[in-house]
């Protein structure tokens, strides 16, 4: 049926109003185009001076011009501007590990020169007394001074010669008294008249004692007391260099062994790692004798001094066993294990005190012995300490096992967090490492002249103790 003009009216006004529509959708999408293409434009001018200038080097150096850059296809120009990134960022890294190695050289020559005034500080408070040539003052009443040793010394120089140590009795009781130490010291201070539950009293008659003492045992009684001393060995010698008449070593030690029998005196052999001895102290009855008879205290006994001073008994007598052995050498003038007269103040506040100060003609040697009962820190304290007081850091161990399981670790661990040997040779440090066995021997096990990582080793060990160190040659 055919439409009335009425509805092809309504039917050509709808589609003009689409037609409208379309356009109006038209010139919103012309004007989105137009836009989206500036913007589109504005960020290929931008890509292309970003790419111009990463690649401003290779426009300094006409590897390609500014107008290559305006018609290059953008990936290719994205793949030179990647390729060119990569470059820069590693050269940028290798200047960063240039400046850091130089910085860390700077700290290192600061460190080392911080070490030195340190040193030179030290010996010059001291420099009167080093070079006076007089005898070093009583180590009890002054500090000992300080000097800067020659680094470049022969080993040969530095060796200390073998000192005699003492036989022991036969048939007689081994106790060790490296344990608890802090026991030890607990029970210094006890009085020996204190019992135990289930121990039985029993009467002493001290004047039935005295009567049966001989002069040999009165003269016994005065050397302990007077002396302080506790190495039997030690007792025997001056008892008999005091008596008028020779007295044999066979009536001392029987002398020795009746004041045993009477509860005058304790003895106990003495373990210290590198030898044995026996042992010597007044009981509480020896002690209420001796100031009956002689109206004064008895002195300390240098066992518990050495306690008191240096912890516990193992190491207060292998620090004496160092002396001795570096008494014998004849090299120093004095040899000092007192810890008061040892002790150097250091800036901060802080004191380094090391075990054994040998002062010579104007020189000065450090020496720490160590049984390696020390934590990673607090080691790494003490040589920080002992660095910045001298070049040349000397550690004795008490075996060879301890040596080189122990403190030989140690030692590398400390190079390694001070920064390896490159940075301590900066500061000229060389760490010298043996035993007492050694020392004795007159050699240095391990000399860390910070060349290498590895020690110089100037000891032979045998096949078997390869691994631990711990036998001798």
């Amino acid at each position: 049926m055919a439409k009335s003009v009425r509805e092809l009216e309504l039917i050509i006004m709808r589609l003009k109003s689409q037609l409208e529509a379309k356009d109006e959708q038209i010139k919103g999408m012309d004007k989105y185009i137009r836009e989206a293409t500036a913007d589109t434009q504005n960020i290929i001018t931008r890509f292309r001076a970003f790419c111009a200038k990463i690649l401003e080097n290779e426009l300094a150096y006409g590897n390609i011009t500014a107008k290559e850059l305006q018609t290059m296809p953008l990936e290719e120009l994205l793949d030179r501007s990647q390729n060119a990134h990569k470059q820069n960022q590693q050269k940028s890294r290798e200047i960063y590990e240039m400046m850091k190695k130089k910085l860390m050289d700077k700290n290192a020559v600061i460190a080392g020169l911080t070490d030195q005034v340190t040193q030179l500080k030290v010996m010059l408070d001291n420099a009167a007394e080093i070079f006076s040539g007089k005898t070093p003052a009583d180590p009890d009443n002054d500090r000992t001074a300080a000097y800067l040793v020659d680094t470049n010394s022969p080993v040969e120089d530095i060796r200390p010669a073998l000192a005699e140590t003492e036989a022991l009795e036969s048939g007689e009781r081994i106790v060790d008294m490296t344990t608890n130490m802090t026991q030890e010291v607990e029970e210094v201070s006890k009085s020996r008249t204190v019992t135990k539950s289930k121990q039985s009293f029993k009467v002493i008659d001290v004047e039935t004692i005295k009567k049966n003492l001989t002069s040999l045992m009165w003269a016994y009684i005065q050397v302990v007391g007077d002396t302080g001393f506790t190495e039997y060995s030690e007792i025997r010698a001056v008892i008999q260099s005091g008596m008028e008449k020779k007295v044999s070593d066979t009536s001392v030690y029987n002398a020795h062994n009746s004041l045993l029998s009477s509860g005058i005196i304790t003895a106990e052999k003495i373990s210290t790692g590198s030898r044995w001895f026996l042992g010597v102290e007044f009981s509480q009855i020896g002690t209420q004798i001796y100031i009956e008879q002689f109206g004064k205290q008895p002195m300390e006994s240098e066992m518990r001094r050495l306690i008191r001073e240096h912890d516990n008994v193992r190491h207060g007598y292998a620090i004496k066993d160092a002396s001795r052995i570096l008494t014998d050498t004849k090299k120093y003038k004095s040899v000092s294990s007192k810890r008061r007269a040892n002790t150097v103040t250091l800036e901060g506040g802080k004191r380094c005190i090391p075990d054994i100060v040998c002062c010579g003609d104007g020189v000065i040697d450090y020496y720490e012995v160590d049984c390696g009962n020390h934590q990673q820190a607090e080691f790494e304290d003490k040589c920080n300490k002992l660095k910045s007081i001298t070049k040349n850091l000397h550690f004795v161990a008490t075996t060879r096992e301890e040596m080189v399981e122990r403190l030989k670790p140690q030692i590398e661990k400390w190079i390694s967090t001070c920064g390896g040997p490159y940075v301590l040779k900066k500061s000229g440090v060389t760490v010298y490492l043996t035993s007492l066995h050694d020392l004795s021997c007159g050699k240095w096990a391990f000399i860390y002249n910070m060349e290498t990582e590895e020690p110089l080793c100037l000891i032979k060990f045998r096949r078997k103790d390869s691994a631990s160190g711990s036998g001798k040659e």
